[in-house]
């Protein structure tokens, strides 16, 4: 894992830094932006672990559309996953998703923000 780089992350070192959950084995890791911390190792895998400093959460999506994020990524499990509890309300009954949403940056700049309280 040393050396690798996953999204905006650079393994530096590993680490026997353990939660107070005892999860592990955490890595060392520096962002583009400079910051180092602990990063768990299946989130360095996944994509799903963000810098606060630079703004970026997983999958490189700012900390701006987060939540926005989390909707567009929700929809498309409920259109598309069928082992997914809700999917026969949507995906079973033949609610699809649009194609061109399977790309994260054209969804939100159809859709927008997400307006306050909603």
């Amino acid at each position: 894992m040393i050396g690798r780089q996953f999204g905006k992350w650079t393994v530096i070192k590993a680490t026997s830094y353990r939660n107070r959950f005892g999860y592990g084995p955490y890595w060392v890791c520096r962002c583009e932006c400079g910051v180092e911390r602990n990063v768990l190792q299946r989130y360095i895998l996944a994509n799903k672990s963000g810098c606060g400093k630079c703004g970026r959460v997983g999958n490189g999506i700012r900390k701006q559309y987060a939540r926005e994020y989390r909707a567009w990524k929700d929809m498309r499990t409920r259109c598309n996953n069928p082992n997914f509890i809700g999917h026969a309300m949507y995906g079973g009954r033949g609610i699809q998703v649009d194609e061109i949403w399977n790309n994260f940056e054209t969804f939100i700049a159809d859709m927008g923000e997400c307006p306050k309280g909603y």
